[in-house]
């Protein structure tokens, strides 16, 4: 017994007997597709041609493909007014299933495991003709993919050239799209009209007006979130106008900073940080103080780099006519760690509008150094300004 369990595991472990088996099956079962030449010339049967084309490596589509050939086969035959199960006919029907079965494989193997294929195994299509147009619909979709992907990389490669990157830091990355295409690139699923596509670009038109556009993606934002894309417009003079979110609503100061508050808290990696946060100032509930700090809020506290002990719960505090009270201390805390971090938004929106205004700067030197000094002392003044800096 145990000498055949380990004649049974080599056998399935083993690449080459494996092969050999799946190989011996097929022409057990199909015995005509090794005995039907391919043709005169060919030198070979047809089974030999199928184990030649599986693009598996293990014979893994073997049986499948000998089936769809032998049963194409067949069919040819039974159709021929004068049937009598002769070896043309047969011969005929396999010609015809041959290249629809290869590329039946081929497809199959290549899209095996993917979004665009359901079905896990070969096995499932049970004639060659549906399966056929099913995995050539498969097909399509996946080049189809392919495509997009080739155009939406060249598009990137442009819009990448045509852009300038302000800054790029863990919370943040700003961007200033020098033209339509990469503010539609970089804009893409917002409602700006700078980034229009099925409608009337206002880009340019803008643009020529003087206004300046930065775009700020909030990288702990979940891609859903209106202020995952900020849009900021500076006038012609260089200074900060207005802002927007990715649904085009025009947005104050205090409405920016709101995003930048989630952000800091990480939305993407807590969550529950936000809905605490929301629970606890925008819907208070009247238990609050009672209720325990989300676990999720002190790790995006703790991660800011705020004092946030979660272990201390209540002490013992006098009043301003020194009466004694109880106090929750982890209601205070979250309190506490709540005002800091709107204090960070604060000072992170200030930095960002200072990043940009620097680079606006910067710009309009370039542009007096050059017509001045000329490029080769631009180069020079840019190096020496850099240094003192």
């Amino acid at each position: 017994m145990r000498f055949l369990f380990e004649s049974w595991r080599k056998f399935i472990t083993d690449p080459k007997l494996l092969v050999e088996g799946r190989i011996a099956d097929a022409k057990k079962k199909y015995p005509r597709l090794a005995n039907v030449a391919m043709g005169a010339t060919s030198g070979g049967n047809w089974l030999k041609a199928l184990v030649h084309f599986d693009p598996s490596g293990n014979q893994k589509y073997l049986m499948w493909a000998a089936k769809m050939l032998h049963e194409s086969g067949e069919d040819a035959e039974r159709a021929s007014p004068s049937y009598r199960g002769h070896v043309p006919e047969y011969f005929d029907g396999l010609v015809a299933a041959f290249n629809p079965v290869m590329k039946s494989m081929e497809i199959f193997h290549k899209l095996q495991g993917t979004k665009f294929l359901k079905k896990r195994d070969i096995n499932e299509f049970k004639n060659l003709s549906d399966g056929y147009d099913e995995l050539k619909r498969a097909n399509d979709k996946y080049e189809e993919s392919l495509r997009l992907k080739q155009r939406q990389e060249k598009m990137g490669q442009q819009a990448r050239e045509e852009s300038k990157v302000i800054a790029d830091t863990d919370q943040y990355k700003i961007i200033r799209p020098l033209s339509t295409g990469a503010s539609c690139y970089y804009g893409r699923g917002t409602k700006w009209c700078i980034s229009a596509t099925q409608s009337q670009n206002y880009f340019d038109s803008y643009t020529e007006q003087g206004q300046k556009f930065f775009f700020v993606f909030l990288n702990n934002l979940k891609n859903d979130n209106l202020h995952k894309k900020i849009a900021l417009v500076f006038d012609q003079a260089g200074d900060y106008s207005e802002a927007f979110d990715a649904k085009n609503n025009d947005l104050d100061h205090g409405e920016v900073e709101f995003g930048l508050r989630q952000n800091l808290i990480n939305q993407k990696k807590y969550p529950n940080a936000w809905n605490y946060w929301r629970d606890f100032i925008l819907e208070p509930m009247p238990d609050m103080e009672k209720r325990p700090v989300d676990p999720d809020f002190i790790k995006a506290v703790q991660e800011l780099g705020i004092e946030f002990d979660p272990n201390y719960e209540q002490e013992v505090r006098q009043d301003e006519r020194g009466n004694p009270y109880v106090t929750d201390s982890m209601y205070e805390y979250t309190q506490r760690a709540m005002h800091e971090i709107k204090i960070k938004a604060s000072g992170l929106f200030n930095t960002m509008i200072n990043e940009i205004s620097f680079s606006i700067e910067d710009e309009e030197e370039e542009l007096i150094d050059v017509g001045e000094f000329g490029i080769e002392e631009h180069r020079r003044f840019k190096k020496w300004r850099t240094l003192i800096k």
